[in-house]
């Protein structure tokens, strides 16, 4: 139409099929320093087609860069999709990440996008996991001349239900030793004691944190695997 509104003869008609547009994914994950060694990284969601399997603990094991980092390529991936996702150590949901607003049945949320060249990059932190954690020990595996007065501890990834700490024991060559515990709470660390009735004897003595024990924030996970180490207290002179 022209600036007088007389307008034009038609133009050619033109048809078309719109088609649809797939993206490359590529996940980035960071996981804390403390995840156990041995450990796979899996990236379990909400869609069959793109994950494998809908909400398995085991879907899509990622590939490991180094100590904290892993990554995955998924292809294909139709443009403008919804995701639903979380990270787990692919075992079970026991070892689902866990923290912030990362919690029971809150997932990750992911909206596909081609973007300028359909490749999408997602990078994500995970800040901890479900199950209890042992971060650090004291003495340390393996310590020489401890004192006959030291207390043992366990620092964990998060807080431990104090009911569940009669599997914190410590034993020598002769048998158990009597003790109490105690779970201890900061602002800086989660704490576990374990405090002998008796000043410690002078032998190798061995701890054990046994998989009963269990995190008070979540649903009742446990320890995977138990955690033992040894130390020497120095002989009565």
């Amino acid at each position: 139409m022209d600036t007088s509104f007389n307008p034009s003869l038609p133009s050619n008609a033109v048809a078309g099929t719109p088609r649809q547009r797939f993206v490359t994914v590529t996940f980035n994950v960071t996981v804390p320093p403390f995840t156990p060694a041995g450990s796979t990284v899996c990236i379990p969601g909400d869609n069959a087609t793109i994950m494998g399997s809908q909400w398995n603990p085991g879907t899509l094991p990622m590939t490991q860069v180094d100590a904290t980092h892993w990554t995955e390529t998924i292809p294909n991936v139709p443009d403008g999709l919804h995701l639903q996702y979380k990270y787990t150590r692919c075992s079970s949901w026991n070892v689902v990440e866990w923290w912030g607003t990362i919690v029971g049945t809150v997932n990750r949320q992911l909206d596909i996008n081609y973007g300028a060249n359909g490749n999408q990059i997602v990078n994500d932190t995970v800040g901890n996991w479900r199950d209890p954690i042992v971060l650090s020990q004291g003495p340390l595996p393996n310590a020489t001349n401890v004192a006959h007065s030291a207390v043992i501890t366990a620092t964990w990834n998060r807080p431990i239900n104090p009911t569940s700490l009669a599997g914190f024991t410590l034993a020598t060559a002769q048998g158990s030793l009597a003790g109490s515990t105690a779970f201890i709470s900061s602002t800086a660390s989660y704490l576990t004691v374990f405090t002998p009735t008796l000043p410690l004897p002078g032998t190798v003595i061995t701890a054990t944190l046994g998989t009963g024990i269990v995190g008070t924030d979540n649903d009742g996970a446990t320890l995977q695997q138990p955690v033992v180490w040894r130390f020497s207290v120095s002989p009565y002179k």
